[in-house]
């Protein structure tokens, strides 16, 4: 565990391509780690990639039983 990832920068043609591709690059990391922490965006941004993953998961292509998320703008105990 641990190391320095350099970032690859994917480039797709729309929005709708750019969701797919991220809904199957998680799909993938789900398939390799069936229990897999993930940490995912909060907002309007992702909801297409999410609505993908749920066709996929509709569909049995996909299982999320043993993953675990983490939305990253919930926030615990902070005062307003």
């Amino acid at each position: 565990m641990g190391g320095i990832y350099k970032m690859r920068i994917i480039v797709e043609k729309d929005y709708q391509a750019m969701s797919k591709k991220a809904a199957l690059m998680v799909a993938s990391q789900i398939t390799l780690r069936p229990n897999s922490n993930l940490g995912l965006a909060t907002g309007g941004t992702p909801l297409a990639m999410y609505d993908k993953l749920i066709e996929m998961y509709k569909k049995d292509e996909i299982d999320f039983s043993e993953v675990q998320s983490f939305n990253l703008d919930e926030y615990c105990g902070l005062k307003d």
